[in-house]
């Protein structure tokens, strides 16, 4: 299981109030739906880029559905290459086209 939002300065109050929530689990679901062969890496560089994004939790949950949608509509098409099709790297694909729709595209997780 992934355990957003429990590591740094405020991570007990953050589970203590629920929020990492919705993220925990669209993260979960986007994992399972593109095969990611190392969930609990994916969730905790999600975590990273949502602390740093500075973004509501909500807004950035959206942000990750928007990267989710243009990864299966790319792999659909056969853009993404690398791999067998049904598995062409599509978590990490998912997660740099997250990081261009976030407001600070320079950031690295």
């Amino acid at each position: 299981m992934f355990e957003i939002g429990t590591a740094g300065r405020v991570g007990w109050q953050r589970r203590a109030l629920g929020v990492g929530r919705l993220l925990k689990q669209d993260a979960e679901v986007i994992s399972s739906e593109f095969r990611d062969d190392d969930a609990q890496r994916t969730a905790g560089t999600l975590a990273h880029l949502w602390w740093n994004s500075g973004l509501r939790e909500r807004r950035f949950v959206a942000l990750l559905q928007q990267a989710r949608d243009i990864t299966k509509a790319r792999i659909s098409a056969g853009q993404i290459p690398s791999g067998e099709p049904g598995r062409r790297q599509a978590m990490p694909y998912c997660l740099a086209v997250l990081r261009s729709l976030l407001p600070n595209r320079g950031m690295r997780a």
